[in-house]
């Protein structure tokens, strides 16, 4: 028999978790995360009207508030109160503001709070619709020194850098690390701003020519990562007229193989490459001299011949993670997916020159749109010639064993209760951490961008807040008029 307990009379602790976990996600890290931009529901607010119990938890929660949405839509007097008293309630904690609104100077006219309590921004996110609203925020009205990631979007229609007016100088914020100047999809071009580029240390960015990119490139000299997309005209062979060398970058994403021709990266870990095609990827690996240093590459999109898939096995030596998305061989059957030769050039046996293709793999995630039967038959070929084993042990002749596996498709799954889930289970009983899952591309993107480290772990309520609740008996009387009031 299930038992019922009235959401009124639950007990603070029980309370004090819901509330953490229904709060707004943190702000993302890195280049390659989907960014919070879209207007987060008010659960503060919605939550404390239940009863005085859960208001009182609400109240005294201060890092349920420090997310500031200022949205599209026009602003009233009461929702000018009810962000001043959002502020008040956020204490002295660093805020995280999304700025929405199409005259992003009038909201700072009108709510002098927001401004003051500029010095208190970590995370400031602007979603510009209208071309003049880049004119109208001026960093220099404000102590930035707080802020330590910048998100500008230009959603209004543009061809290029020259249609969108320069950016306000940004150079007023001492701290900042984090750029993020286009959208996850690279659709928008991104603003042109002024900043001194050798402080950031994370960027993304779409350049509307490779122009614009030379001239940034030489002063964002300590990118340790990196999300580039670059326009070229149509009639642009894709030439790299010079080099750029990021002597400290570490991850980088690149919308494209070609755009590799444009920069070098010696200290380059992890790649991450659309339309992937084998000449670019070995030319950019071997003029930055990393063959042999990579160590995580994410192919989503590999436009080649299968021999070309095979001989990047071998070139990429020193791989512990591999990850690929929708392998296209021209003249192939069907034509959007070949991944039988994937998985046969993976096969941990010599091949006819007695080298082991990635012997230090030790993560997989291939993601495709049909799974044939004989796919699935090379592919669990392929995991049983990894896995450690009595003729295979960890170590020797300097090769690891494969730990993680996952394989995601769209269509034709394979059946229930077949010998794949036999062979899943045994793989399971080895110790091998293996999924088979019919799935879309998200579950790609999210497996593959915690490899980059781009998103950090969500935690509960912060300790140092959960010890001081029940502290503040006392609720400030104005804060609770206004509350009601609105």
């Amino acid at each position: 028999m299930t038992t019922t307990i009235p959401t009124r009379k639950l007990p603070p602790d029980v309370i004090w978790e819901i509330l953490s976990h229904l709060a707004a996600p943190q702000a993302g890290t890195g280049t390659d995360v989907e960014s919070y931009t879209e207007n987060p529901h008010p659960v503060p607010w919605e939550l404390a009207l239940i009863d005085r119990a859960w208001r009182e938890c609400a109240l005294q929660s201060r890092g349920l508030w420090t997310k500031i949405h200022v949205g599209y839509y026009r602003y009233t007097a009461d929702a000018l109160v009810r962000l001043e008293v959002q502020l008040r309630r956020c204490g002295t904690n660093l805020l995280d503001v999304t700025l929405a609104n199409d005259k992003l100077f009038k909201v700072l006219q009108d709510s002098p709070a927001l401004l003051a309590s500029c010095c208190r921004w970590e995370t400031l996110r602007l979603l510009l619709e209208d071309s003049y609203s880049t004119v109208e925020f001026d960093f220099t009205e404000g102590n930035f020194e707080s802020l330590r990631r910048l998100e500008i979007f230009c959603t209004f229609a543009s061809d290029s850098a020259e249609d969108i007016p320069e950016f306000p100088d940004i150079s007023n914020t001492p701290n900042l690390s984090e750029l993020i100047l286009t959208d996850s999809e690279f659709e928008c071009i991104s603003p042109n701003v002024t900043l001194d580029w050798e402080q950031i240390t994370h960027l993304r960015v779409f350049f509307d020519s490779p122009d614009a990119f030379y001239d940034t490139a030489p002063t964002a000299s300590n990118l340790v990562e990196l999300a580039l997309h670059i326009h070229l005209p149509d009639n642009d062979d894709t030439t790299a007229s010079a080099v750029a060398v990021f002597p400290r970058l570490k991850r980088l994403y690149v919308h494209e193989a070609d755009w590799l021709n444009f920069l070098r990266a010696p200290a380059l870990r992890e790649l991450t490459c659309r339309a992937s095609r084998l000449r670019p990827l070995i030319y950019f690996t071997f003029r930055s001299k990393i063959m042999g240093l990579l160590r995580t590459l994410i192919l989503t999109g590999f436009d080649d011949s299968r021999e070309a898939l095979s001989k990047l096995m071998d070139v990429f030596s020193g791989l512990t993670k591999l990850a690929v998305m929708d392998c296209r061989f021209p003249g192939s059957e069907p034509a959007w997916e070949t991944p039988f030769y994937l998985f046969s050039g993976l096969n941990a046996v010599p091949n006819n020159i007695g080298v082991r293709p990635c012997p230090q793999l030790e993560a997989f995630v291939y993601s495709c749109f049909v799974a044939p039967s004989e796919d699935m038959e090379a592919f669990f070929e392929m995991v049983k010639t990894r896995i450690c084993s009595a003729e295979r042990k960890e170590g020797e002749e300097g090769e690891r064993c494969l730990r993680y596996v996952r394989y995601f498709w769209g269509i034709n799954p394979y059946p229930e209760r077949s010998s794949y889930e036999e062979e899943v289970r045994d793989l399971r009983a080895g110790g091998l951490d293996i999924e088979l899952t019919q799935s879309g591309l998200d579950a790609f993107d999210e497996i593959t961008r915690g490899w980059l480290g781009d998103r950090e772990e969500e935690e509960g309520a912060d300790e140092d807040e959960k010890e001081g609740y029940g502290e503040e008996e006392d609720v400030d009387s104005e804060e609770e008029e206004e509350e009601e009031s609105d």
